[in-house]
Formats: structure tokens, sequence, C-alpha cells
């Protein structure tokens, strides 16, 4: 029997003291491995830490800024299996959805933000509007509630907003008038609420209301366009023309050129400058009917007689100042292109209008009329009839041989 020499022995418990520190240490880096395994997340067949969900949830969240839905959607599916804990994941996921479209899709998403988190106001309000997409308005309510509810929200007013959109759907006009008030409370300067105010106002048929919200809302937001445009409409609907007027003008002074607000403030301004045109020979008349001078003003040479074609005319007619007619003058131009053009706006609005034209002042005037009698009473009628459903003056003026008999 050999005995080892103390060499021997000494050299070969150092190599199982090498070979147990290996094992060891080969336990330990599987067993790190594993624990890192549990702070990540699986993509696919790779393994995606918190941190690149994070990022990905950033970028998810900047196609949303963008309007880039699809691509949104792409980012968040790719991380959707491991995401579940997140509030931040599922309202993104309901926010997309909900721009997309999907309604149903979008609710289920935002009803798991609020579940996981619930004092997300934002997803609550955005609940609501998902909820109203597929037709739930009670359970809407409830939702855009809960967002007015919680005392960290920091624009409860968009809430409260929803909640008077929603009532005045329902024809509950005094209480969406009740939200619109406490939107303004909570947020002064809100356009929006201004708007549905004078929105509201108008369909109750209170139009000096719905004025008066819209001039608070220019005071508290001077250059609003939405504003300053929507004002200046109801000031024009209401026949405050005169009034109307400066609103356009600080509208087109201070708006972007090229938005669809500058461009309509400068439809309505063009309109006021003709009409202001179309006018003014009819305020000439009034003010100078009792002038013996207009009788002889210089007579325009065979001018066309309103309700008288010029084949019908001949010499004796014109020759003949006892022949009239009272017409209602609706319009007066200097211009022959502006005038055809008022014709055949009335004409679009089934108005039987005519041209004819007179001599005033050494110019020619086109005057646009709807109607030609001999019978003054009957004129005024249709005049009065015009005026109260067109909202635009109408004036009986008695006319022959191309001028002014009165």
């Amino acid at each position: 029997m050999r005995y080892k020499t103390r060499r021997q022995v000494r050299k070969q418990t150092m190599f199982g003291y090498f070979l147990s520190f290996a094992c060891i240490s080969f336990l330990g880096v599987i067993m790190l491995l594993a624990g890192c395994a549990g702070h990540q997340t699986k993509r696919g067949d790779e393994r995606v830490s918190n941190r690149e969900m994070e990022i990905r949830l950033d970028l998810a969240e900047a196609y949303l800024r963008n309007g880039e839905h699809r691509l949104a959607l792409q980012e968040l599916s790719s991380i959707q299996s491991q995401a579940q804990f997140l509030p931040r994941f599922h309202f993104c996921l309901g926010y997309t959805e909900l721009m997309l479209g999907n309604g149903v899709e979008a609710s289920v998403a935002f009803r798991k933000a609020v579940t996981l988190d619930p004092d997300h106001a934002e997803a609550w309000n955005n609940l609501g509007l998902a909820l109203l997409s597929i037709n739930k308005p009670e359970q809407a309510e409830e939702a855009f509630a809960s967002a007015l509810a919680i005392p960290t929200y920091r624009t409860p007013e968009v809430p409260a907003l929803n909640l008077a959109r929603l009532h005045l759907d329902r024809d509950r006009q005094d209480l969406a008038l009740r939200y619109v008030h406490l939107a303004l409370e909570l947020n002064w300067r809100f356009t929006k609420a201004y708007l549905l105010a004078a929105e509201i106002e108008m369909a109750r048929g209170q139009t000096d209301q719905a004025i008066a919200f819209l001039k608070r809302g220019a005071e508290a937001n001077l250059n609003d366009p939405q504003i300053l445009l929507t004002l200046a409409e109801y000031l024009l609907l209401s026949g405050h023309f005169d009034q109307a007027a400066p609103w356009l003008e600080r509208l087109l002074a201070t708006a972007a050129p090229d938005s669809k607000e500058a461009a309509r403030a400068l439809e309505y301004q063009q309109a006021l400058a003709q009409r202001h045109e179309a006018f003014m020979i009819q305020e000439e008349v009034i003010m100078e009917r009792d002038v013996p001078e207009l009788d002889r003003l210089e007579q325009a040479e065979q001018a066309p007689v309103p309700g008288v074609s010029p084949d019908d005319q001949d010499g004796s007619f014109s020759q003949n100042p006892s022949e009239f007619v009272y017409i209602v003058q609706v319009g007066g131009f200097l211009d022959k292109s502006n005038a055809s053009k008022f014709q055949e706006i009335l004409k679009a609005k089934a108005y039987s209008a005519e041209l004819t034209e007179i001599l005033r002042r050494g110019k020619i005037w086109h005057l646009v009329f709807i109607a030609a009698t001999q019978d003054r009473l009957e004129a005024e009628g249709i005049a009065k009839q015009f005026r109260k459903r067109e909202k635009m003056d109408a004036v009986v003026v008695k006319v022959g041989q191309g001028r002014y008999l009165e």
C-alpha cells in the first residue's frame, strides 16, 4: 500500500478548493442571470427591459402627438403582454384606439387605466368620451363626474364642459348651461366654454345673451379667432352690421392670413362693403324725398322702366311723365356686375329680382328690386315681409323715365 507524500496531499487539497470555488461561482452567475430575467419583459423571442419599455411608451406618445396613431399602436402592441401593470400603457392604448375610432377597445383600455390608478383624472375623462362614442351616455356621465371630482386634476374645466355637451345633446339646456358656468369658474379663459354658452343661448332664443357671452370671451381671449369670428357672425345674424365691422377688422389684424377664420372674415367684410354701396342710394332717397330740386335731376335717355322691358318702350311712353311704378328696392350699385351678383343671390332664394337703371347726381345707378306695382300699399307689404325674413333693408320708391319721381 502506497502512502501519499505530504506534497501530494497538499496539491490535491488545493485542487479541491479550486474546484469548489469554480462551482460556486458558476451557480452564482446562473442565479444572477435568473434575477435579471425577472426585471425584463419579453418582446417576441427577445427580452425587453423595463427601461426599454418606458422608451417605447415615450415613442408611442410622440407618435400620438404627431397624429400618427397607427405607428403608436405598433409600438404599444410590441409591449402589450408585458405592460399590463402600467396605467400609462393602458391610457396611451385607450387614446390611440379612440383616435382610430375604436370606441369599444378604447373604453376597455381606459377602464383598465382607472382600475390600476383610480385618481387618473384624464383617463376618467377620456373614458367618458369613449363611452359616448359607443352610445352609453349614462356611463359617460359617471366617468366625467368621476374626473371632475378628483381634486388633483389640472384641467377640471374639461370634464365640466363635456358634461355640459352631454346634457345639451339630451335637451337639458338649463343643466348644460350650469356646467358651462362651472367650466368658466374653473377657467375664465376657456374659449370652448364661451362658444358653447353662446350656442345654448342662441338655441333658447336669447341672442343678446349669446352676444354678451362672446364679448366676455373676446375680453378674456383678446385675439382668439374663433371667438372673434363667432361674435361677428352673431352680430350679423341679428342685424347689427355696424357693430360686426370692428370685430371683423380686429380678427383680420390678428389672425394668421391663411387661416379659415381670416378667410371667412374677409368674405363678411366684402359683403358688408357691398351692402353699404347697395343701400347708400336708398339713404339718399329717404333724406331728399321732400327736396324740390329732386324733380330737376337729369333724365337718363331711354332708361329701362321697372315692369316694362326695353322692347315694350316707345317714344310716347318715354315722353309721358305720368307713367310710373312703385318698386321694392333692395339694392343699388354703381357697378352693374355687383348688381347682377346680388340679383342672382335673390333669385336663388326664389325672389323675382330684377334690375333697372336710373340717373342720379350724374351717375348711372343699377337698382335691384323684387316687385313692381302701381299699388303703393301692396309694395309696402312686400317690403315689410322682405325686411322681416331677410333682416335686410327694403324701401318702396316711385320711379319712372329713368329717375326717382318722389
